[in-house]
């Protein structure tokens, strides 16, 4: 194995159209923005569902549901973008 590969400077390809990126490796400013913009969405996503729950007045328990869901869904979306390659 190369010098190069070991460091993480060239990509590893997984398959045809998937690259891996390693933990060391350095993304550029469009990634990164991109990639912490897609995390803090998908953080804050929940908040919609307690803000509706607290406006119709819902209970914990019903409350805690929504959160799930929403938490469900975001799960969801990052699974269907991760394998389809959309970024």
């Amino acid at each position: 194995m190369s010098r190069a590969i070991r460091s993480g400077r060239e990509p590893h390809m997984i398959n045809d159209n998937v690259k891996e990126i390693r933990v060391d490796e350095k993304l550029g400013w469009g990634k990164s923005l991109f990639y912490g913009f897609q995390s803090v969405i998908a953080l804050n996503l929940f908040l919609g569902a307690v803000i509706i729950a607290g406006m119709l007045k819902l209970d914990v328990t019903e409350t805690a549901v929504m959160v799930t869901m929403s938490l469900f869904a975001i799960g969801i979306a990052t699974i269907s973008n991760s394998a389809t390659g959309i970024s």
